[in-house]
């Protein structure tokens, strides 16, 4: 998925073909969103902090699936909101100060070029009864799992209850930005407080 537009400075966005943030260098904080297909009106957005000694290309999964929490060991914090209209359906900080919660955490990233989310599998997460939703590019539309990077991002809404996870759109626009250092804090204290407030309801 290499990006073929011009670097610049500003957020722009693109198509599944270059999921990527117009920079020359590697960032701390990056913002993402994604729009989903299917006319549902379905979105996700997050924000993600890569640790100090990050590389600028790397692969953050979860080595004991088995075991939770565990400790990262690229991303410093993740979070990932998820959105139908206007109205927060599933809200989690995935990764917090080093730690994960998400069993199944998948994550490629990579800023060699420009930085770009190449594979993603993660969810919202919060309890062992309450549905959650997840975005992976390893499970297709039919929900058979794939290698990773072999079908596009896809939303699912998975029910515990019922071991089920119903389909609900493949990702059609996908935008990364560039989050300046003096602007992350108050962002991230923003996610926080999404994802506090759906514990509330």
């Amino acid at each position: 998925m290499m990006s073929t537009s011009p670097l610049k400075l500003s957020a722009f966005t693109v198509s599944l073909s270059a999921l990527a943030v117009a920079t020359s260098a590697r960032a701390d904080f990056y913002q993402y969103s994604i729009s989903f297909s299917g006319g549902t009106g379905f979105s996700a957005t997050g924000v993600m902090q890569t640790k100090a000694d990050a590389p600028s290309s790397f692969l953050e999964v979860h080595p004991t699936p088995t075991v939770i929490p565990f400790a990262t060991t690229y991303i410093q914090s993740l979070s990932m909101n998820v959105f139908q209209a206007s109205a927060l359906v599933g809200a989690n900080n995935v990764v917090s100060d080093g730690v994960s919660t998400n069993r199944w955490l998948y994550f490629e990233f990579s800023s060699a070029i420009t930085p770009t989310f190449i594979n993603v599998d993660m969810n919202t997460k919060q309890s062992l009864t309450d549905p959650y939703y997840f975005i992976t590019d390893g499970i297709s539309p039919d929900g058979i799992t794939v290698p990773y990077g072999s079908t596009t991002f896809n939303l699912f809404r998975y029910d515990i209850a019922l071991s089920q996870a119903t389909f609900i759109g493949s990702a059609n626009e996908f935008t990364v930005t560039q989050v300046p250092s003096s602007g992350a804090l108050g962002l991230i204290a923003l996610c926080g407080g999404l994802a506090r407030g759906r514990r509330r309801n």
